[in-house]
């Protein structure tokens, strides 16, 4: 193959900074989520070694002299910017050396910009290598909103080889025509990052599973542009010109469908007769939902708006106040708008009230998906050819009485080539690959083809009940072939096990000569895995570890296959897996830091100007990034504050712990703010989550658990400020701790439950409700129906008994629920955002309580239960909730419980790796008594079954190694460490 990306250029660890006169580079005017390449030429004389300091917008491939050197992804802000500094001595020659950058306008929220400064060292010392004039070109191929790392905003990456410039990054390339860059002057602080290279290791797939073809299903298809957000409807008048069957293929989910004014099962076909129909549907959706559909029928429709010339649809948005904090948006709070419900039940388009009908607008047609194309074709199986068969179980192929089109498939893993010819009686074909487990990387493929042919490809992580678990958009890519034979490297970094690739509009065989994907994440090695005497426990850490390692690109983020996203209260559970097995201090100091700076001024007014902020959400760290909640998130930003934490009694790293301790007290301060004349923490406008269960959690009020975490938070800041000699702020959060618990026990607990409850709803917190839906211009609820809101849940009264809150008389009866859960393990998965309005009904909360709803809070209630001295229940629940896991054919961790038929969502998800923690801070026993684990014990705890376990955490010096053996009541314990290490028995 012809080279394609693996990076070369070798981290440069010497401390090195920017000249001051080092200007920026840019086009001068942007275009939103445009691709461009930037040139120049360096000449350097006589050298023995070539450095060079990188820092872009989020994203730039560097390439000298034609050669692949570096890629550059990061997430960060442009007023903090953290930079690499690499080896090119191998790349660079003496006399004129080419660079070409390709960099991305991600979201187009500034200039692409890169600043880039080449160091030459040699007897003499060392000297600045002088650029001549950047120049820049779009670079059309890729198409504009293909993001180098998959987000819920992303496009699917497109590349037409057809147009591409195959030589524009070749060394003696021409570009004296381009347009010459603009060079700017930076304004903001530059750190030399201290993350090491993402470790490549290109894997080939283990298995083809399906050899299939296809048909585009016959019939209309429609794909509308959105209008406002949660609750929108579309109307059309359709004519039938005869009696016709119709079949609805939905793209989007949540959608409610009517004919002539009554529902209809959209899973059906319906039989319409000749003659006009109205045909109205309205879907659901916290982000402007956009439609995808086709109308499978042999029949001859039109379609009709009425209300509009030329436009075959008209649509009726939810009004703008209606909807502000859609993640925690209820029924009780925002149910389907009247006005809707009556136009989509209007048994004709003309019976449209009149005050309605003028506020229709009509539904712009968009281009389609092609996850939406992928989605509504007809698989097809010809002679020779199979699928998998749990996908051909949950989702028939017809058969193709026709020739296969495939010919080398037994060869073709792992090295053998595949050819592919038109399939007769049909549009295209189709083959999975199977690449064992979950990978997270970037494709790549050779391929010998026509001009023109078309190859979309669709990586999916599970094959469920359901048959193939579609994933996002963002997860499909399309390349369009140029004549001959080439090779193509995807920009998009996804998460992936399988992958489908449709070949269409080719007229001659197409043959494939290399597939994989460049699997690429933080280079880490772990300790030494946990093992013992029983298999599934082995089990469950070794998925736990593997899952959060794929959640470490360049930063921490949920999932490899879905979002990407930086979630800080997921990340506290990836943060201390890898901290306890693979020892990466400086990835979760990078993480900390760029949390933490979200409180400072620089990313306030950013926020402010582009109107991102919500209500509160500026008193509290963003809980995501790029995107975050604009009202906040207070749960996730209190992980982070304990993380804070965390790392230093990890690492022992006092000027981390010092550095992050000030954003620490903003967040604490602003807290002390947001607080109400009773002492609880009250944030209006907020995302109130805990996790993915029926809570009573609304965007308003005095909740529980944001109060219980605030303590957790004050109690663990005046151990930081004691550290770091601040006896006066160490005092105060103490006594605000304890003020806190006073305000929880007063006016959060239950005397007639026995328990805490999710949130206060008394005559005083009515009263602030009023002030707040009247601030907002919304109608409220009755009193009567705010007060049988009330819930009592598992994940209150924990994060209650976590913070000490809780006085010893009353701690039976609240983690009696906990306690009652994990044995039991009946987890019910949900939202806040669906409860049941008034008293939740036994499906939501069995046994009259908010059961655990997801693997996430396992990493507290994990934490509680052994607080409890109850390990036996968290190793009972390690051993059942991971076992399915695994019998389901997945090797990683869950995001959720399985549930249905799909089973769960990502297959993936560095929040459930608990298992990867909690085996070796309480089974295998070892915890830091000092920072840096320079005293530390080593404390077992099994149950009846568990006899044997050995393993070891990383610390600063090395690896501390255990062993233990089970004799009647004790234990026989082995301990070997770094001489740094003082083990306290």
């Amino acid at each position: 193959m012809k080279e394609i990306f693996i990076p070369t250029a070798k981290k440069y660890y010497g401390a090195l900074s920017f000249s001051p006169q080092t200007m920026r580079v840019c086009a001068g005017t942007d275009v939103p989520y445009r691709w461009r390449v930037f040139r120049s030429n360096l000449t350097a004389g006589d050298f023995s070694r070539a450095v060079m300091l990188l820092d872009a917008k989020y994203y730039a491939m560097v390439y000298i002299n034609g050669h692949v050197a570096a890629q550059y992804i990061t997430r960060g802000y442009d007023f903090d910017k953290h930079y690499d500094v690499l080896d090119i001595t191998p790349f660079l020659r003496n006399g004129t050396n080419s660079f070409a950058i390709l960099t991305h306008g991600f979201r187009g929220e500034s200039p692409h910009d890169f600043a880039l400064e080449v160091r030459l060292f040699d007897s003499d010392g060392e000297r600045t290598a002088a650029f001549g004039t950047w120049r820049f070109a779009d670079y059309p191929a890729l198409s504009d909103r293909s993001n180098f790392f998959i987000t819920s905003f992303g496009d699917e990456e497109i590349f037409d080889a057809r147009i591409a410039d195959e030589h524009i990054f070749d060394e003696d390339y021409d570009f004296s025509s381009w347009q010459e860059a603009t060079l700017i002057e930076g304004n903001y602080t530059l750190v030399q990052s201290e993350l090491k290279p993402q470790r490549i290791k290109p894997t080939a797939p283990e298995r083809l599973i399906a050899l299939e073809a296809f048909r585009e299903r016959s019939g209309y298809d429609f794909h509308l542009a959105p209008a406002g957000r949660f609750v929108i409807a579309f109307m059309t008048e359709m004519t039938a010109k005869t009696d016709a069957e119709v079949f609805f293929r939905f793209t989007t989910s949540e959608h409610h469908l009517y004919l002539d004014g009554k529902p209809i099962d959209a899973q059906e076909k319906i039989k319409i007769s000749a003659g006009a129909h109205k045909l109205a549907f309205y879907l659901l959706s916290f982000t402007p939902p956009e439609p995808e559909f086709l109308i499978e029928t042999s029949g001859e429709l039109d379609f009709c708006s009425v209300y509009f010339e030329n436009a075959a649809w008209c649509r009726l948005a939810t009004p703008a106040a209606a909807v502000e904090y859609p993640w925690n948006e209820s029924p009780i709070n925002v149910a389907v708008p009247e006005e809707i419900i009556a136009a989509v039940e209007a048994p004709t388009m003309s019976g449209i009230a009149a005050e309605t009908a003028a506020k229709l607008t009509p539904a712009v047609e968009k281009k389609a998906s092609h996850l939406h194309i992928l989605k509504i074709r007809e698989p097809l199986l010809t002679r020779g050819g199979f699928t998998d068969e749990k996908i051909n179980a949950a989702m028939p192929r017809k058969a193709l009485h026709v020739r296969s089109p495939y010919s080398g498939a037994e060869s073709f893993i792992p090295s053998g080539t595949l050819t592919v010819a038109p399939p007769e009686s049909a549009d295209g074909a189709c083959f999975m690959l199977d690449f064992g487990m979950e990978r997270t990387g970037l494709i790549r493929f050779e391929i010998n083809a026509p001009e023109g042919t078309k190859l979309e490809l669709h990586g999916f992580e599970l094959i469920s009940d359901a048959g193939i678990n579609y994933m996002g958009t963002q997860n499909t890519m399309t390349y369009i072939c140029r004549e001959g034979k080439q090779c193509y490297t995807a920009h998009v970094h996804r998460g992936f096990r399988y992958l489908a690739v449709y070949i269409s509009d080719f007229s001659r065989p197409v043959t494939f000569t290399h597939f994989d994907i460049v699997d690429m994440r933080y280079d880490c090695n772990a300790a030494t895995p946990f093992r013992s005497n029983d298999k599934a426990l082995d089990t469950a850490y070794d998925m736990s570890l593997e899952t959060a390692w794929l959640c470490m690109p360049e930063c921490y983020v949920d999932c490899p296959g879905y979002e990407q996203s930086i979630w800080v209260g997921d990340a506290r559970i990836t943060a201390q897996t890898n901290m306890l097995n693979f020892g990466e201090y400086g990835f979760d100091k990078y993480f900390l830091r760029i949390v933490g700076e979200s409180l400072d001024e620089p990313f306030q007014s950013i926020q402010w100007q582009n109107k991102l902020f919500d209500s509160t959400g500026r008193f509290f760290t963003f809980a995501a990034f790029p995107r975050f909640p604009r009202g906040g998130l207070p749960v996730w930003s209190f992980q982070w504050l304990l993380q804070i934490y965390d790392h230093y009694m990890m690492s022992g790293d006092t000027e981390n712990l010092r550095y992050n301790f000030r954003h620490a007290c903003i967040q604490l301060e602003n807290c002390f703010m947001l607080t109400n004349s009773r002492g609880l923490l009250e944030v209006q406008g907020a995302w109130n989550l805990i996790e993915w269960a029926y809570n009573d959690l609304s965007m308003y009020g005095e909740v529980i658990g944001n109060n219980a975490m605030l303590v957790l938070c004050l109690r663990s800041a005046a151990d930081m400020a004691e550290i770091l000699g601040e006896d006066k702020k160490a005092k105060l959060f103490t006594e605000k701790a304890e003020a806190y618990s006073a305000a929880i026990n007063k006016y959060g607990y239950s005397e007639e439950k026995r328990a805490y409850i999710d949130t206060v709803r008394d005559e005083y917190s009515y009263a602030h409700y009023l002030e707040f839906y009247k601030k907002k211009g919304r109608t409220p609820i009755s009193y009567e129906t705010y007060a049988r809101q009330v819930r009592v849940s598992v994940q209150t009264n924990t994060l209650a008994y976590l913070a000490g809150i809780i006085p010893k008389e009353k701690e039976a009866d609240a983690m009696r629920f906990l306690v009652d859960n994990l044995d039991k393990g009946s987890f019910v998965a949900g939202t806040p955002a669906r409860k049941t309005i008034g008293y939740p009904t036994e499906a939501e909360a069995p046994g009259g309580y908010v059961h655990i709803g997801s693997p996430f809070f396992l990493f507290f209630a994990y934490d509680a239960i052994c607080k409890y001295g109850r390990h036996d229940l968290m190793l009972k629940s390690i051993r059942r909730e991971w076992e399915n896991m695994a019998a389901h054919g997945t090797n990683t961790c869950w995001e959720g419980f399985g549930s249905g038929k799909s089973w769960t969502r990502s297959i993936a998800h560095g929040w459930s790796a608990s298992p990867a923690i909690y085996l070796q801070t309480e089974i295998l026993g070892i915890k830091p008594l000092e920072a840096g684990f320079t005293k530390f014990t080593v404390v077992p705890h099994s149950d009846s079954t568990l006899t044997y376990a050995e393993g070891a955490v990383a610390t600063p010096y090395g690896k501390i190694s255990v062993k233990w053996k089970k004799h009647g009541d004790g234990y026989e314990i082995k301990v070997d460490a770094p001489a740094e290490c003082e083990y306290v028995k």
